[in-house]
């Protein structure tokens, strides 16, 4: 709430559902707030609207997303006294997780988030859900479900463009996710920093073009684009690998400490480890 405390005005229950425009430019939105319509003007909009950004398509900016290039998730908060403080879990399959994983992670008290991502072109209406059912059978059978959330990540690697006139998109609604984890906070976080530094020059200096909110593209590539678009490489390599294949990529690391590695890290292990079946991927792990 840092933001309400210097003089932000935070609206909750207000639904945007189309842009303002003057002479051809967005200048604001027409909203619905608790039954009511409200007109808010703005001379630059930051859509941080999710994985089906309307502000986006609103403003001409291509979003969709291929069913492969989408995850639908499901997440339980789970209390159960087998939980364990102190790991994170990950478990893969294609049965269990098509094209996706299943996770633990604790959040102390014998709670934790168990969720669920599956790969939108193998999944369908109800499958995360009832796949993560099937997991809490096996895995947390006493468990007791206290809350669920649903919803997608994309997966799409970097997005084309993320600005039109007067126009910035951060986190989802840019597709600013990391295509193998579906981790996005963190590179929300930075594009937003990105975005309000930049609509403040932005403002002051009276450019509210798409050329003149390029700094932004300009940043948020530098900062994580060629990250995004080595993850969507790794992604669309490994969702093709079948059971065997992953069972062989996870046998081999028994004898080796993964404790403080990164992703790439991991993966140049691994490529060590299985040249022959990790070659495709050998350009980004040397």
């Amino acid at each position: 709430m840092d933001a309400a405390r210097v003089g932000a005005k935070v609206m909750v229950k207000t639904r945007a559902f189309e842009l303002l425009r003057k002479n051809g430019v967005p200048c604001g939105v027409s909203a619905m707030r608790m039954g009511e319509p409200l007109q808010i003007e703005a001379p630059l909009i930051i859509g941080a609207d999710g994985v089906e950004s309307k502000v986006g398509r609103w403003a001409g900016i291509d979003t969709a997303l291929k069913p492969k290039d989408i995850h639908c998730c499901a997440q339980f908060l789970v209390q159960d006294s087998t939980i364990d403080d102190e790991y994170c879990e990950f478990f893969f399959g294609n049965k269990m997780a098509p094209g996706g994983y299943i996770w633990a992670f604790p959040k102390g008290d014998k709670l934790a988030n168990v969720g669920i991502g599956v790969q939108g072109s193998k999944s369908g209406s109800g499958v995360p859900v009832r796949l993560l059912k099937e997991f809490m059978k096996s895995h947390f059978p006493n468990g007791k479900v206290v809350e669920m959330v649903v919803g997608g990540d994309p997966s799409s690697g970097v997005i084309e463009s993320a600005t039109a006139d007067g126009i910035m998109l951060v986190g989802d609604a840019a597709h600013q996710t990391d295509p193998i984890t579906g981790g996005g906070i963190l590179n929300a976080m930075k594009a937003g920093i990105i975005a309000g530094e930049v609509a403040v020059k932005a403002i002051s200096n009276g450019n509210l073009s798409k050329a003149g909110l390029k700094e932004y593209e300009d940043r948020w590539r530098a900062d994580m684009g060629k990250h995004i678009a080595r993850s969507f490489e790794y992604k669309e390599f490994f969702v093709k690998l079948t059971d065997n294949d992953l069972n062989q990529l996870i046998g081999s690391l028994k004898n080796e400490d993964i404790s403080k590695m990164d992703l790439r890290g991991m993966l140049r292990v691994l490529f060590k480890l299985n040249p022959k079946l990790l070659w495709e991927l050998r350009h980004l792990v040397v």
